[in-house]
């Protein structure tokens, strides 16, 4: 019997009987059924991953029906052991690829990242490989809570995922161990509504697609022209009411383009009947950054509006500092 030519019977069959542990073991007995679970509409509501305890779980749905939702729970069995990374994914076991490093000359906390980012892209590989794209990762860990909504932009495919997996491994890394890679001038993400960082040379494009800050102040970055677009189209497409200010200063002094920037959307030049020429929206920017108060004067910024009428100025000073202000009130005597 083909099987194909039965897909409600066969669908009614996976979406009431079967767990994601089931499609996972059942799609390594054949490439047809394989083929048979990836054919199924799937929808990965989220996943979520704690990078201390290395364990985790995931949802998924069937994108047209509203069906209950099936979920399952992932774990690293031993996670003390050097040699052997072995994943439970519900009820069944997976042997994982052995961290490549030398017991004796590796130090723990390098082990440690290496099973964490073998554990991380297999049961990512797993999911997305079955069940399809991923637009939602979850990703906490002793000191930073991540919602990461994948943007457009990456694809939203295995390699991509693991390239934001990376950038949040390397923040994982700077504020969680204990071998001085904490450093005095970074402050941890989104744990506070506002802040200064010093020296931000780590700070990636990730980092701004994911940041939750009303008040965020970045000295010494290394970012792109492209990083920096891409956040403000995040924004621009996002519901975001907590931003209010966002200051980029770059370490190389003339490295962004203005004319790639702001032509990357309908910006308009400033108009005193739509905004204040002075930003005034972030009370504590001056604390943070008393030496930015030349910053603040917009007369020279371009204004974007957000579809939800909230207008947001780009300016850019010296080809070096990106600043964007949003207008939660346009004049300040509103």
């Amino acid at each position: 019997m083909n099987i194909f030519k039965f897909p409600w019977l066969v669908l009614n069959i996976i979406w009431k009987e079967m767990d994601i542990e089931d499609l996972l073991r059942l799609s390594t007995t054949s490439k047809l059924m394989k083929e048979m679970i990836k054919r199924i509409n799937w929808d990965i509501v989220d996943i979520s991953i704690d990078f201390t305890l290395l364990k985790g779980s995931v949802r998924i749905r069937h994108k047209t029906f509203k069906w209950p939702v099936k979920q399952c729970t992932f774990e690293v069995i031993g996670m003390n052991e050097f040699s052997d990374l072995k994943i439970r994914i519900g009820n069944i076991f997976f042997n994982g690829r052995a961290p490549t490093l030398n017991e004796n000359n590796a130090s723990p906390e390098r082990v440690f990242l290496s099973k964490q980012y073998h554990f991380v892209s297999i049961c990512l590989y797993l999911f997305i490989d079955l069940f399809g794209e991923i637009r939602l990762l979850k990703v906490s860990h002793t000191r930073i809570k991540y919602t990461v909504n994948m943007p457009k932009i990456f694809h939203r495919t295995f390699e991509a995922t693991m390239r934001q997996v990376a950038v949040l491994q390397d923040t994982y890394a700077r504020t969680c161990l204990p071998d001085g890679q904490v450093l005095k001038d970074e402050m941890v993400l989104n744990h506070t509504s506002s802040g200064r960082v010093k020296n931000a040379h780590w700070f990636k494009g990730l980092h701004l697609l994911t940041l939750s800050m009303s008040t965020a102040i970045f000295l010494k970055t290394n970012l792109t022209d492209i990083d920096i677009i891409a956040f403000i189209r995040h924004f621009m497409n996002s519901t975001n009411r907590t931003i209010k200010t966002v200051i980029l200063y770059q370490k190389e002094q003339g490295s962004l383009n203005d004319e790639l920037i702001f032509g990357a959307f309908d910006t308009k030049p400033w108009d005193p009947l739509q905004r204040d020429q002075v930003y005034t929206g972030s009370p504590d920017l001056l604390v943070l950054y008393s030496e930015g108060k030349h910053l603040l004067d917009c007369a020279d910024g371009f204004d974007i509006v957000r579809e939800d009428g909230l207008m947001c100025t780009l300016k850019i000073w010296n080809s070096t500092c990106f600043c964007f202000y949003v207008w939660h009130q346009r004049f300040k005597d509103e």
